[in-house]
């Protein structure tokens, strides 16, 4: 019998001499386009789906002029963002919290120049909690943002593998300057393996 738990089905087998139990990861949402990947910042509960890549994304055409992510020129949208207020339900509300599988695939030419309140936690995805994983996928492009920002991930708490980033990152220096910005993720509590910038 098959039991649906989460984004997942459990199948029990039982033989003569023992019983196994199989895990099959289930999909809640194909991606196969860049409105697809940019539909699950549209609700928590799409923040909290299980995605998994059908083909490479070229965001080129749309984050360009005339483009559905072109947002008055500052370009892509994190997945997952932070509230920076007091009151912690609100802060991760709509942080992504779900699972990723690139499967093998690359998001190329990410684009993104913000001030604004997107610019903090950047990143394909921006603010990650530790439910979340994200894994076997590449991306590229280039960045000019601010703090708590990376390539792959602005902030993460949670498991993210088998993945690469190829971004360049443009944010301020000097007095005033922000801080924690790397390659692939600006800011880790979580765990990262087999992955590389």
């Amino acid at each position: 019998n098959w039991k649906m738990k989460d984004a997942f089905c459990l199948k029990k087998v039982i033989t003569e001499r023992n019983a196994v139990e199989i895990r099959f990861d289930v999909a809640t949402k194909l991606i196969s386009t860049a409105d697809d990947l940019a539909a699950i910042n549209k609700s928590e509960e799409a923040l909290a789906g299980y995605y998994l890549l059908m083909n490479d994304i070229d965001l080129t055409s749309y984050l360009a002029k005339g483009g559905n992510g072109y947002n008055d020129g500052k370009g892509w949208t994190p997945i997952g963002l932070y509230t920076d207020t007091l009151d912690t339900a609100i802060t991760t509300q709509f942080s992504f919290k779900g699972t990723f599988d690139g499967n093998g695939h690359v998001i190329s030419n990410m684009y993104a120049n913000r001030k604004d309140t997107a610019s903090f936690n950047a990143g394909l995805f921006g603010y990650v909690t530790s439910s979340a994983t994200i894994k076997n996928l590449g991306v590229t492009g280039e960045l000019t943002v601010s703090s708590y920002s990376g390539g792959l991930v602005g902030s993460n708490s949670g498991i993210i593998e088998n993945c690469w980033a190829d971004v360049d990152m443009n944010v301020s220096s000097g007095e005033g300057a922000y801080r924690y910005v790397g390659g692939f993720a600006g800011n880790n509590f979580g765990t990262i393996k087999n992955s590389y910038s």
